[in-house]
């Protein structure tokens, strides 16, 4: 997992699968990244996923 830090130093950590067509996925507050295990696993044979 990659990790960006904004200047005012809030931490947004990302990755990305697959490639092609880029799609965000973007989960809520009360989540994290594993609530798209699944559909990121289908998604990533045809779309690049950030």
């Amino acid at each position: 997992m990659d990790l960006f830090t904004r200047k005012d130093g809030t931490s947004i950590h990302y990755s990305t699968l697959g490639e092609g067509y880029p799609i965000v996925l973007i989960h809520t507050v009360l989540d994290n990244y594993s609530v798209f295990n699944k559909l990121a696993a289908e998604l990533a044979n045809h779309f690049k996923l950030c």
